[in-house]
């Protein structure tokens, strides 16, 4: 939960039900792109993929 709700935060949403409602109905490569935009991160191969991927799993594992 911390961590979505310091996602939360830093887009600024008025509660974290905004920031789930948004990104709680994406798919998996909708998540890693929107994420990626968000950070001003080209990805332009696997390995960048792969960090993404891996960043993203410590984040959610941050919220249960």
């Amino acid at each position: 939960m911390a961590g979505l709700k310091s996602v939360s935060q830093n887009l600024m949403h008025a509660n974290v039900g905004i920031t789930d409602g948004i990104y709680g109905n994406m798919n998996e490569d909708e998540v890693h792109e929107t994420i990626a935009g968000l950070a001003n991160v080209n990805i332009e191969n696997r390995a960048d993929q792969e960090a993404l991927s891996r960043g993203i799993a410590l984040l959610q594992s941050q919220m249960t």
